[in-house]
């Protein structure tokens, strides 16, 4: 082959690896499982100096709350969380509601409430599908 006749061949095949990565690229931004925007968002902009004003409310009471995931089971993965006041105490009485969001599949968070079982302590049995971390929003009032 002449020196001269590998620059056709050189630029098709530039082209054709140009063209397939963009294909990959297309498929890859297409695909529902591969980004997921978080739930009302707007909503929550909107609403973020209100949020930011409860938060700092929130610290000022000084409540702690430490979470814990058991292992998953056949009727589920036991979430067990213990809910303290600012001496340490347990505080009861409670309504405790959780959204697990695992990264993986974000886009099926799970949900759900915890039911007080005393001392300060709330219990739910949640569907999770995935081990790994799991990201647990844990509202309380």
């Amino acid at each position: 082959m002449k020196p001269g006749a590998m620059w056709p061949v050189a630029i098709v095949t530039v082209l054709a690896v140009t063209v397939a990565a963009n294909v990959v690229l297309i498929v890859a931004a297409n695909d529902p499982k591969a980004s997921v925007v978080e739930s009302d968002y707007y909503r929550k902009a909107v609403a973020f100096d209100s949020t930011m004003a409860e938060r700092s409310a929130d610290l000022k009471l000084g409540w702690r709350m430490e979470a814990r995931l058991g292992l998953p089971s056949a009727e589920g993965t036991k979430l067990e969380a213990r809910l303290l006041d600012a001496n340490g105490l347990p505080l009861d009485g409670a309504i405790v509601q959780v959204v697990a969001v695992h990264n993986l599949d974000a886009g099926r968070p799970v949900s759900g409430p915890l039911v007080g079982v005393g001392d300060g302590r709330y219990v739910a049995m949640l569907p999770l599908a995935h081990t790994g971390r799991w990201e647990l929003r844990l509202a309380v009032q």
